[in-house]
């Protein structure tokens, strides 16, 4: 439905412009880039039909709320134009979890590593 990249965060002026920072260290956002069109037709950029309501993802996470859980990502902001829906959160370096099992190659995820995850995974859907 669109991509992901990380940005920087600038400061807002009074003239409505943006100032980057001038030196390190840089503040790092993720920002999600979805087309509205794909959200409206459940479909990727591909064409394939998904399940899952990025719509609901931003409810979620709002009521979630912050500082939210260590667990679970943190949205940030939320925005829109004509064409996309921004989603900024915290940026997490590592990717996603899927990320790190299929790093695996198709093998068996060290019992620690799973035990780790369940564990996380665990204490992050217990806010509900």
């Amino acid at each position: 439905m669109g991509k992901v990249k990380s940005a920087v965060v600038c400061t807002p002026m009074a003239d409505g412009s943006f100032a980057a920072p001038s030196a390190p260290p840089y503040k790092l956002v993720a920002v999600k880039q979805l087309f509205k069109e794909c959200i409206a037709k459940g479909v990727t950029l591909d064409g394939k039909r998904v399940k899952e309501d990025p719509m609901m993802e931003v409810a979620v996470l709002t009521y979630l709320g912050d500082p939210g859980h260590t667990n679970v990502l943190r949205l940030l902001n939320f925005l829109e134009d004509e064409v996309y829906y921004y989603f900024v959160y915290e940026l997490l370096n590592g990717g996603e979890l899927f990320d790190q099992i299929a790093a695996h190659g198709g093998g068996a995820v060290p019992e620690d590593t799973t035990r780790r995850y369940i564990f996380d995974s665990l204490q992050g859907a217990s806010l509900t």
